[in-house]
């Protein structure tokens, strides 16, 4: 997929996340340190959580090729 019919079909950032966290935890949010699903709340960011009893922040994007992109997801 390009970026151009990657644009095309997520129309939104919102859109994009929800695919991209769907897709990689169908089970909930893992924490990337401890591994722990479902235990942890949503950053600012739209794409960034924290895992609650570690405190590690981590991202759907992180460890893909989407890792530090500076478009917009």
């Amino acid at each position: 997929m390009d970026i151009n019919q990657f644009s095309a079909r997520f129309d939104s950032e919102d859109a994009c996340v929800k695919h991209l966290t769907q897709f990689r935890w169908p089970d909930g949010p893992v924490c990337d340190k401890c591994g722990v699903t479902n235990r942890a709340w949503k950053r600012a960011e739209p794409w960034s959580w924290v895992r609650q009893a570690c405190k590690y922040s981590f991202s759907v994007t992180a460890g893909t090729p989407l890792h530090k992109v500076k478009l917009p997801l």
